[in-house]
């Protein structure tokens, strides 16, 4: 059907007012200056073939159409099926991706207490080190005021 089509565009160019009878669909009138050439009867079969075929032609070919319909139809059904299968899997993906974020998301909270709880031991800690380092000095403070009164106690009378 397409090669009809192409021939019927190249006619146009070539005869005149053979447009108007592609675009009416009946034979050009009697004005027109082609009406008895070849080219206007190629040009008028081309654009209404199927008046020019037989019944059985007509009637295989709108089988055809009927068939190719169908098929245009279930590859439509399977084409909306495949889409949502697709649909329904991304929403699937969509499900189990929320329940891994609110997951992390409840990990990541634990991580923060757990990082602000770190933070306060160390700060106890470098604290504790800091009381320690004072109650060192002041031992080795007491060792060395003990050792000075230790020689006088042993001197002195009972």
């Amino acid at each position: 059907m397409k090669h009809f089509r192409f021939l019927a565009t190249i006619l146009m160019f070539f005869v005149p007012n053979s447009s108007r009878a592609m675009d009416t669909g009946t034979l050009p009138d009697a004005r027109d200056t082609a009406k008895n050439s070849l080219f206007s009867l190629a040009a008028y079969m081309l654009v209404q073939p199927k008046a020019a075929l037989g019944a059985d032609e007509v009637a295989a070919r709108e089988v055809k159409k009927q068939k190719r319909l169908v098929r245009n139809r279930l590859t439509a059904q399977r084409s909306r099926d495949n889409k949502n299968a697709y649909i329904r899997s991304l929403e699937g993906e969509k499900r189990s991706l929320e329940e891994e974020n609110s997951g992390l998301k409840l990990e990541n909270n634990d991580l923060k207490n757990t990082a602000a709880e770190n933070e306060s031991l160390r700060l106890e800690n470098a604290i504790l080190k800091n009381l320690l380092d004072a109650l060192q000095e002041e031992q080795k403070s007491l060792s060395q005021q003990l050792e000075q009164l230790l020689p006088m106690l042993q001197k002195a009378p009972q």
